[in-house]
């Protein structure tokens, strides 16, 4: 049986070699000449992953990571202990996860402890008490992550509670889960601290204005789409056999025809019948229900998705959203590239930190990138997320539970292919 929350009616269906790549520890070429070898450990090295190699010359990565824009959560990303580590925060270089907070706070932070003794009202408080949009919604999201964190809730169950909670209070979906992982991210950043006063909690310091001198740089030294469709191993013979390679064959996998109209079940199920699909959670499910935050019973919930096996990643430039975007994109206009080549640019530069599995086509002007993250602990996935969020990445997809766009499924508001443009299996393992 679907979950079908609102009912609407059900839309019809109408390659790579192992490239070289930089050791981002010793800034050297790797030796490696096997494209199907694989880092077999969380602290092992990266650079013996498969990867896409740069055809152009300009910023290095390890320039960006050790120059970031000014007051990003993530100083610099740090996965498995690929760069230095002097600017990073405290919670981030902890090495002790008996002592560190799920999200990545060190039990014993300053900041933290005095926010414990500091604040009385609990966090299921803060939900009832959220206001509406133009009456302080921002605020009141910033202090109930913190309150949650206090709480030793995890980011995942805090997000899931305030987007539940916030529903109605006049933000849209997409921008209300953005605002709350970028609130649940200021906050980490608080708690995890050793300065400032408790009592009030400074305001979050993620930089709402994205960089777009930076992002600039990034994307003219990275190679375009074209260069994308020119890196992909040759794609599975057919999308149930491209299924097969990206989750287990027991799975439990959480597809939809339309983002309220959606089912969980075993991936042989799925594999005979794709029709109509333009939906799907990047993470094998735990079982076919899960409870929701809000109460009662769903088949698409953080709850009921498994562990993390992908971090999808869409850059989704809207020219017509602000003029330094619209200057941005014109900028780059100018210079040949389109608003997918933006994307694959990005997705160039990020897969030189987690391995790019699978890119594929919103059906519009964005690029949704699979990066393969099993066996790397949520903290470092973190991290990488909020690295991508500083480029532009949307951060509704950064929970567990969000639908992407489904491999060669057809996009219901327009009927665009949703192409596989990339493909890359030898780092599935």
């Amino acid at each position: 049986m679907r979950d079908t929350e609102y009912p609407e009616s059900r839309p019809k269906r109408k390659p790579i070699p192992a490239l070289p790549r930089k050791n981002l520890r010793s800034n050297q070429p790797s030796t490696s000449k096997d494209p199907t070898e694989r880092d077999q450990g969380i602290t092992g090295e990266l650079n013996a992953l498969p990867a896409l190699s740069r055809s152009r010359g300009g910023l290095d990565l390890n320039d960006i990571l050790d120059q970031p824009p000014d007051e990003i959560f993530i100083d610099r990303c740090d996965i498995k202990g690929h760069s230095k580590t002097d600017a990073i925060p405290q919670a981030t270089r902890h090495s002790s996860p008996s002592v560190v907070h799920e999200g990545g706070i060190p039990l014993d932070a300053p900041n933290l402890i005095a926010y414990r003794q500091m604040h009385r009202d609990s966090f299921a408080q803060k939900l009832t008490e959220l206001p509406h949009s133009g009456g302080g919604l921002h605020d009141a999201i910033y202090y109930a992550a913190l309150t949650g964190l206090a709480e030793d809730m995890s980011p995942d169950d805090i997000s899931e509670s305030l987007c539940d909670a916030a529903e109605g209070h006049g933000r849209e979906s997409g921008e209300l889960r953005s605002e709350v992982w970028a609130s649940i991210q200021s906050a980490i950043h608080y708690l995890s601290g050793s300065t400032g006063t408790a009592g009030s909690p400074p305001r979050p310091t993620i930089k709402k204005e994205l960089d777009y001198e930076m992002i600039q740089k990034i994307v003219l030294d990275n190679p375009k789409v074209s260069d994308l469709r020119g890196s992909s191993k040759p794609l599975p013979s057919s999308t149930p056999d491209l299924l097969g390679s990206l989750f287990p064959e027991d799975s439990l996998v959480c597809c939809g025809w339309a983002k309220d109209d959606f089912r969980t079940t075993r991936l042989d199920v799925w594999q005979r019948d794709l029709s109509g699909l333009q939906f799907i959670v990047p993470s094998p499910m735990k079982r076919t229900h899960g409870t929701r935050k809000s109460g009662g019973l769903s088949q698409k919930t953080n709850d009921n998705t498994g562990p993390r096996t992908f971090q999808v990643i869409e850059f989704d430039f809207k020219p017509a959203a602000k003029p330094e975007c619209a200057s941005f994109v014109s900028n780059l206009e100018a210079k040949g590239y389109t608003v997918m080549d933006i994307n694959a640019a990005l997705h160039f530069h990020l897969q030189e930190i987690l391995p790019l599995t699978m890119a594929v086509s919103s059906g519009n002007a964005s690029i949704h990138g699979w990066y393969r993250c099993v066996d790397i602990p949520e903290p470092d996935i973190v991290r990488f997320q909020s690295y991508a969020h500083a480029l532009g990445a949307d951060g509704a997809l950064f929970c567990p539970s969000q639908f992407t766009r489904f491999p060669n499924g057809v996009r219901g508001d327009n009927g665009n292919v949703q192409e596989v443009l990339y493909w890359n299996a030898g780092v599935l393992g």
